[in-house]
């Protein structure tokens, strides 16, 4: 049986403040530079479009690296994983910080928002951190409810 391996395969590690999760999709990228990359996708904190628009840049909280893909292209297949808030950019909602007019992820990075869909893309923002926090809670809340029933106790 053969076995190819990837040429590399990185799992990006904190040193800026982004902590993994090791729970993300493992997502396959060609560079520019004809090497493949493997990426969890939760360890990739936006993806932009190079200035002249024929490849993007994947960031990540230790490296940038150019990749063949195009925004458009890595939006309509991982729709789920980040969110197409400007025509050249794909952020992981997971490292926003702040929201304004644009958002700032937690390593200060600042990620332009297309101005006339600000609202709609606020929204869904807000959305996705609600949905989280909700999801988050159910098991606890769950638990709570378990500790609060009384147990049978024999007399």
């Amino acid at each position: 049986d053969d076995v190819i391996y990837p040429k590399r395969f990185r799992q990006v590690y904190s040193q800026r403040g982004v902590m993994p999760h090791h729970k993300g999709k493992r997502l396959h990228f060609r560079g520019v530079d004809r090497s493949d990359y493997f990426y969890l996708s939760d360890s990739i904190l936006y993806i932009e479009t190079d200035e002249g628009g024929m490849h993007s840049i994947l960031h990540t909280a230790d490296e940038s690296v150019e990749i063949f893909d195009k925004v458009i292209d890595l939006a309509k297949a991982c729709p789920h994983l980040f969110l197409r808030c400007h025509q050249s950019y794909l952020v992981n909602m997971d490292y926003i910080q702040q929201v304004s007019k644009q958002f700032e992820l937690i390593t200060g990075d600042i990620i332009h928002i297309r101005q006339r869909d600000l609202k709609t893309i606020r929204q869904i923002y807000l959305d996705y951190i609600e949905g989280k926090v909700k999801h988050q809670r159910v098991p606890m809340d769950e638990e709570r409810n378990a500790k609060d029933v009384p147990s049978a106790t024999v007399k």
